[in-house]
C-alpha cells in the first residue's frame, strides 16, 4: 500500500458563514488501482469545487486526500483497505476503487464485486459513507443492509426495467438471451432482466458461452436459436467473440432487420473502446470480414447507460478522448460532487456530517444539475436512477447512432424516440415469433396449395378457351350471315325470251313489268337470254348479267362456309369493291340448289371475253357477207379492242 496527501489551500473556498465552517479539514479516503493512483486527484478536485459553486461558494470547508492501492481481488483486501484508512488516516469518507486487480483466470474483467462488498460492510459498520465507483453487485441494492453505501454506476437492476419497456414499445413477449459464464456485469444484468421478464417476456432459451467459443459451438446455439426465438439479447465482454458470432449468423441468414433484432448490452465496466460501440466491425482488418460484420449489425442495437455513452461534441475541442477509463474519472468527480452538496446540506439541517447514514438519508430521491455525467438523480436506496439509449446502425450511415432514449417518467422507464428508427428498410421492428412459427406448422406446406393453384390455374384456362371460341363462332355465323355477296335468287327478275334490251334506257327496263318472267331452276335460264345469248335480270333495280354454273347443287359445310367467309374476306371484297370504267362490276352470287349462278354488270355490247375469247362470235360478224363492213369499220373496231386491251 502506498499513502499520500493532497492539500487545496483554505483561501480557494473561504466565505464567513459561521453555520457552515467545520474547525478541521475533512479526510477523504481513495481506494485506487496501482495504473489510476496518479490519476484521480484533479478530478475530485473538480467534484468539490463543483459542490462549492452549487452552494453558491457560502462555505468554509477544506479536505485532505489519501489514498491506498489495492490490486489483489480476494474478498480480503477491500476490506483491510478501509480499516486502513479509517484506523490510520482517521478518514471521513472512502471513495473507490478503480480495481485492475490480477485475477485468475486472468481472462476475467478488472472489476473486483468481492473487495467492493468487503469495503462496504466496514464502512458501514464504522458509519462511514461510501462512494463504490465501480461495485455492481445486486446485493447493495438494499440500503438497510448497506447503510452507508452510495454508487453512482447505479444499480444493474435498471436493465432489466428499461429493456422490459423496450420489449413493450416493440410488442415482444418472447427471446433467447446468450450469456458470458464467469463474468460480474453479465451475471447480474442478466439476473434482473430475468426478474423483470418474470411473467411478462418468455425466455425461450438462455444459453450460457465461454469468452471465446469454436465454430462448432457457435453453429450450435446459432441452431438452437433459430428454432426458439427471433428476438436475441446478447451479454459478452470479448468484441471479437461477438464479431464472430454475428459473423457467422449472417452466414445463416439470421441477422435479416426485418425478421431478426440482436440486442447487446454494452459494458462500460471493461474497459472497452467506445469503438466497439460505435464501428464493432473495425475488431477485424480483412476487408471482406469488414464488410459482411456491417451487414450483420444491421440488426444489432446496442442498450448503453445514456449517462455514460455520449458522442463527442464536433463543435468542442477535447483535450482527451472519452474512454471507459476517463468515464471512471468522471463519475469519481460526481461522487464527489455529490458527498460536498449532501454535506452542506446536513450542515445547514443542523445533522452530523460524517455520519454515513446521515448522507445517505440525505441522497435519496436528489437531483443534482451539471454533473459530468448528465443530471444525477438518486432512488431511494442511493442508487443513481440510470437512464438509457439505444443504439442503432441504419444502411446510409457509416457508424451506429442514437435513436432511442429509455428515460424516468414518474418513476418508471419510458422510451422516447430521439432520432429515426430503423430495422433494415423498414421503420418497423421484426416480430418476435414467425408467421408460421418455427416449424412451419402454421404454414404447413404439403403441396395441396400448389395442386389447387395448378387445378384454378387450368380450369380459368380452359374457361377462357372455351369463351374465345364461342366468341369467334359467334363472329363467324355472324358473317355468314351478312355475307354481302350472297344473293337470294328470289330477289331476281327475269325477262321473256327474246326480248331486244340493246339500247333500252333504265327507265324503259324497270317500266316493263309484264315481260318480266321468274325461271324456277336451272333448265329455265336458257329461256330468259337476250338477243345476243346472254342472261339479264333486274336485281335492286338494277341490270345485271346472270352468269350459271353448270352445277346443280353446292354441299356446303360448316368449315365449308366458314373458308367461304375467308374467301369472301379477301378475294371476293377485293372484286366487290374493284371499281372501273373497263372492267364488269362483280354483283354477288346464288348458291341454292339447282339455281347456282354469279352476278355482273350487264353490258349491252357484250364483254371483252365474249368478243376475243369467244372467237366465232367476232368471226361471224366480220365474215357476215350479209353486212358488208368496209376496212375503216374493221380498223376502228381492232383499235377499240386494242385500247380495251391497254386499259385492262
Amino acid at each position: 500500500m502506498s499513502i499520500f496527501k493532497v492539500f487545496f489551500p483554505v483561501s480557494l473556498i473561504f466565505v464567513k458563514l459561521s453555520s457552515l465552517i467545520l474547525d478541521k479539514p475533512m479526510q477523504l479516503g481513495m481506494i485506487v488501482s496501482r495504473e489510476n493512483e496518479n490519476k484521480f486527484s484533479a478530478n475530485m478536485n473538480e467534484g468539490f469545487l463543483k459542490a462549492i459553486q452549487h452552494n453558491g461558494g457560502r462555505a468554509n470547508i477544506t479536505y485532505n486526500l489519501v489514498s491506498t492501492v489495492v490490486d489483489v481481488c480476494d474478498g480480503v483486501s477491500g476490506a483491510r483497505a478501509v480499516l486502513f484508512l479509517r484506523l490510520n488516516q482517521s478518514v471521513d469518507a472512502v471513495f473507490g476503487s478503480f480495481c485492475s486487480a490480477i485475477k485468475i483466470p486472468k481472462t476475467l474483467p478488472p472489476i473486483c464485486d468481492k473487495d467492493c462488498l468487503s469495503s462496504a460492510q466496514v464502512a458501514d459498520y464504522w458509519d462511514l459513507p461510501y462512494f463504490a465507483t465501480e461495485c455492481i453487485d445486486p446485493t447493495l441494492d438494499n440500503s438497510s443492509i448497506y447503510t452507508t453505501s452510495i454508487r453512482l454506476y447505479g444499480s444493474l437492476t435498471s436493465y432489466g426495467s428499461a429493456l422490459l419497456a423496450f420489449f413493450a414499445r416493440n410488442n415482444w413477449m418472447n427471446c433467447a438471451i446468450v450469456n458470458e459464464m464467469n463474468n460480474d456485469f453479465c451475471k447480474y444484468a442478466m439476473t434482473a432482466i430475468k426478474k423483470k421478464f418474470d411473467g411478462a417476456v418468455r425466455v425461450s432459451e438462455f444459453l450460457e458461452v465461454n469468452n471465446f467459443f469454436p465454430d462448432g459451438e457457435m453453429a450450435i446455439i446459432l441452431s438452437k436459436i433459430s428454432f426458439s426465438a427471433r428476438i436475441i439479447i446478447v451479454c459478452h465482454s470479448n468484441a471479437s467473440t461477438l464479431a464472430s458470432l454475428m459473423r457467422s449468423a449472417y452466414r445463416r441468414g439470421m441477422t435479416d432487420p426485418n425478421e431478426y433484432a440482436w440486442i447487446t448490452l454494452y459494458n462500460v465496466y471493461y474497459k472497452f473502446d467506445f469503438n466497439m460501440l460505435f464501428i464493432p466491425w473495425f475488431v477485424t482488418n480483412d476487408s471482406l470480414a469488414r464488410d459482411e460484420l456491417m451487414q450483420a449489425f444491421l440488426s444489432v442495437k446496442a442498450l448503453t447507460y445514456k449517462n455514460y455513452t455520449r458522442l463527442p461534441d464536433p463543435n468542442t475541442n477535447l483535450t482527451r478522448t472519452i474512454t471507459s477509463k476517463t468515464l471512471q474519472l468522471d463519475i469519481l468527480a460526481d461522487s464527489v460532487y455529490l458527498y460536498f452538496t449532501l454535506v452542506i446540506e446536513a450542515m445547514r439541517n443542523d445533522e452530523d456530517p460524517f455520519s454515513g447514514k446521515n448522507i445517505l438519508n440525505l441522497s435519496r430521491g436528489k437531483e443534482l444539475e451539471n454533473g459530468a455525467t448528465d443530471k444525477i438523480t438518486m432512488n431511494l436506496d442511493g442508487d443513481r436512477l440510470m437512464t438509457f439509449t439505444v443504439w442503432s446502425l441504419s444502411r446510409d450511415s457509416s457508424m451506429f447512432k442514437p435513436y432511442l432514449n429509455i428515460n424516468i417518467t414518474d418513476g418508471n422507464y419510458t422510451p422516447i424516440l430521439v432520432g429515426r428508427e430503423r430495422w433494415g428498410l423498414s421503420s418497423r421492428p421484426p416480430l418476435d415469433r414467425p408467421i408460421c412459427d418455427y416449424d412451419n406448422k402454421y404454414c404447413k406446406n404439403d403441396g395441396q396449395p400448389l395442386i389447387i393453384g395448378m387445378v384454378v390455374f387450368f380450369v380459368l384456362l380452359f374457361i377462357i378457351l372455351i369463351i374465345f371460341l364461342v366468341i369467334r363462332s359467334f363472329v363467324v355465323e355472324q358473317k355468314i350471315q351478312n355475307m354481302l355477296w350472297k344473293v337470294k335468287f328470289s330477289d331476281l327478275e327475269f325477262f321473256k325470251k327474246n326480248m331486244n334490251l340493246k339500247g333500252m334506257p333504265k327507265s324503259s327496263l324497270l317500266n316493263i313489268t309484264g315481260e318480266r318472267t321468274f325461271p324456277h331452276s336451272f333448265r329455265d335460264f336458257q329461256d330468259t337470254a337476250d338477243t345476243q345469248g346472254v342472261m339479264v335480270a333486274l336485281y335492286k333495280e338494277m341490270l345485271v348479267t346472270v352468269n350459271y354454273s353448270s352445277k346443280t347443287e353446292v354441299d356446303l359445310t360448316k368449315k365449308d362456309l366458314v373458308e367461304l367467309v375467308k374467301a369472301f374476306s379477301t378475294d371476293f371484297q377485293q372484286m366487290k369493291d374493284l371499281q372501273h370504267d373497263n372492267i364488269i362490276h362483280f354483283i354477288g352470287a346464288c348458291i341454292e340448289t339447282d339455281r347456282i349462278c354469279f352476278l355482273t354488270q350487264y353490258c349491252s355490247r357484250g364483254s371483252l371475253q365474249q368478243n376475243i375469247v369467244q372467237p366465232n362470235i367476232l368471226k361471224d360478224m366480220l365474215a357476215d357477207v350479209q353486212t358488208p363492213i368496209d376496212w375503216t369499220f374493221k380498223l376502228s373496231f381492232i383499235t377499240d379492242l386494242t385500247k380495251a386491251c391497254r386499259d385492262v
